[in-house]
């Protein structure tokens, strides 16, 4: 009895084989013109070079100016959350915020 076969094997059988053109060959002239790929690089803070700058005379660095209605307002929101955002009670958490605010400076 013969062999059934399927239509994929019979188009195989019947189609001329496909191969890769080959790559050129090295010489000893490609091979030492040629860059080796990188495939991954691996980054450290010790390998960045780093330069040292001397100071002869210490510097005096301003504070950077507070914002005293910003900072107020941060305590004051702080309340508000605190008390689980119940509405309400806006002026006394202002007001309890800048007691406070005044009692650190």
């Amino acid at each position: 009895m013969p062999k059934k076969t399927t239509a994929i094997e019979t188009v195989a059988a019947v189609a001329p084989r496909v191969t890769k053109p080959k790559a050129p060959r090295k010489t000893a002239a490609t091979e030492v013109t040629a860059a080796p790929r990188v495939k991954s690089v691996k980054h450290s803070k010790a390998s960045v070079p780093v330069a040292v700058v001397e100071v002869s005379a210490p510097e005096v660095v301003a504070a950077a100016p507070v914002n005293a209605t910003e900072q107020i307002a941060k305590i004051a929101y702080g309340y508000f959350e605190a008390r689980g955002y119940q509405h309400g009670f806006a002026e006394q958490d202002w007001l309890r915020a800048e007691q406070e605010y005044l009692g650190r400076a």
